[in-house]
């Protein structure tokens, strides 16, 4: 999370951005931190199994076969 000062004006001005902490939180497309009302604290989501090694790896093969198996064309399953 970084922290930026901005002085508002006739013109726009953005000073360089400060490392604030960091950490293994969710960095995704959505809202994930809220910012208190007074603007002095804010709630961020935590993903710890982000960093964590995983041994395990998924290969899925023809999985637009296996797709159509499960779900024919014209419909789902009843």
């Amino acid at each position: 999370m970084y922290a930026v000062d901005v002085t508002l004006g006739p013109e726009f001005r953005a000073g360089e951005p400060r490392l604030l902490f960091e950490g293994p939180y969710v960095n995704i497309d959505i809202n994930t931190f809220q910012v208190a009302p007074d603007g002095k604290e804010f709630l961020m989501a935590v993903n710890e199994e982000l960093f964590r090694p995983t041994a395990t790896l998924v290969v899925v093969t023809n999985f637009f076969d296996e797709l159509r198996r499960r779900v024919p064309a014209g419909g789902r399953k009843q």
